[in-house]
């Protein structure tokens, strides 16, 4: 195809939109039932399957989750799910102008903080921003990247929001321990 060429990147973003509709339906908080089935997910025989729905030709924005079961030698639980599923998830920006768009896909920000006292804090507030809304009275502002969690079981059984349950999202602030306590405060913040 040649590196970097316009067929390469076409392949590869189509590929990662693959990848990221099986992630969107089939991670969740392995804590939490119905396990993931990780091993049909990590099959060379389901990937295979996975490429050849690549369309060399144009976008296809309306990918949806595989079924990496069989590669499991099970029979998936959430087949009617999966056709169900909606992976074209987004705010509709037809409705501002180019300046406001602008800003809003401006970027994500990464907040890294320690104090004397051992308080260590990695924050990424990407999307918590105008248009989100504010939950109650509380002053907190939720995040669009909440257009991600699922609050119907019959829409996606892996990452439906529970007490205790850590939903899955694309935000990455970390806090890594040493001996029980924290060592170091990192974030990978996009664009």
């Amino acid at each position: 195809m040649g590196y970097n060429s316009t067929r390469y990147i076409h392949t590869l973003y189509q590929a990662m939109n693959l990848a990221f509709a099986d992630r969107d339906f089939y991670y969740g908080d392995p804590a939490f039932p119905p396990e993931e089935p990780i091993k049909g997910l990590l099959s060379k025989l389901y990937a295979k399957e996975r490429s050849e729905l690549i369309n060399f030709d144009k976008n296809e924005p309306g990918v949806k989750p595989g079924d990496p079961y069989p590669y499991e030698d099970k029979v998936n639980p959430f087949k009617k799910s999966i056709n169900n599923s909606d992976n074209e998830q987004g705010f509709n920006f037809d409705q501002f102008d180019e300046d406001y768009i602008k800003s809003f896909t401006a970027g994500t920000t990464s907040v890294e903080a320690a104090d004397e006292n051992g308080w260590v804090v990695s924050m990424t507030p990407s999307g918590g921003w105008i248009p989100a809304c504010i939950a109650g009275n509380t002053g907190i502002r939720m995040s669009q990247r909440m257009q991600s969690f699922v609050l119907d079981e019959k829409e996606n059984p892996y990452n439906v929001v529970a007490p205790g349950k850590r939903p899955r999202v694309t935000l990455t602030p970390t806090l890594a321990l040493k001996d029980g306590k924290p060592f170091l405060s990192f974030a990978k913040q996009g664009r």
